[in-house]
């Protein structure tokens, strides 16, 4: 079936390019058809976007007063000026939400500009983080883009010494005692024993010869992605 999309062309000047990319897939069914496209003014309107919260990251040694930034994107045709915005957080220590206004700032049109509210958050206990964030603008009646959310964990210190073989783990467990993948990557390092499930890779055994290991399975991934 057919699919439609409007693309504002926001912040790209007096003068824009059009280029239409077609990327084929892996199969010949990967054909890609264009037709009814039009070029039009709209209304102004006010659409203020989180797309992304930029600080805190995943790390050890969190604290209690950690800086919480975003990044704020003007997806409308009017400036954004003294906008609220938002965070809560959920996990081992919860955050009731935080409004703060962005002041004199003004993000134009197709501009993204970055927020640090003055509100630190307590992220001081170890475990998993739900950090969510979003614009309050009543005049914004544009709701899917207000929101992102970003998931952390406050890894627990590892006092020396310290050894982990991995032998205490089920085949294909994915979370550890001192060490974390990264929530962020859909590919993870899990564990495993014996030979790995594709042919003429990886090691016949663990170190040992008789435990386990974690491993990374390339199959099905693309080249450059990555397990953490």
């Amino acid at each position: 079936p057919w699919k439609a999309a409007t693309v504002p062309l926001l912040g790209y000047g007096s003068t824009i390019q059009i280029r239409f990319r077609g990327i084929t897939g892996p199969g010949f069914n990967s054909d890609m058809a264009i037709d009814a496209v039009k070029f039009f003014d709209i209304p102004p309107f006010d659409d203020a976007g989180v797309i992304e919260v930029v600080d805190p990251a995943l790390g050890c040694d969190l604290t209690s007063s950690e800086v919480v930034s975003i990044a704020i994107r003007n997806t409308g045709t009017t400036p954004l000026l003294d906008i609220d915005v938002v965070y809560e957080v959920s996990g081992p220590v919860s955050t009731p939400p935080v409004t703060e206004g962005i002041g004199a700032t003004l993000i134009g049109p197709g501009v993204t500009d970055t927020f640090t509210f003055a509100t630190p958050v307590d992220l001081s206990i170890p475990g998993v983080y739900t950090i969510r964030a979003w614009s309050s603008v009543p005049s914004d009646t544009v709701a899917f883009n207000d929101t992102t959310t970003r998931v952390i964990e406050h890894l627990p210190t590892i006092v020396p010494p310290a050894a982990e073989d991995f032998d205490s783990y089920a085949i294909g467990e994915t979370d550890f005692d001192f060490m974390r993948n990264n929530p962020e990557l859909s590919d993870p390092f899990q564990v495993n024993t014996g030979g790995t499930t594709s042919t003429g890779t990886g090691p016949a055994t663990d170190a040992s010869g008789t435990g386990n290991y974690i491993y990374m399975e390339a199959s099905g991934m693309g080249s450059g992605e990555q397990a953490q």
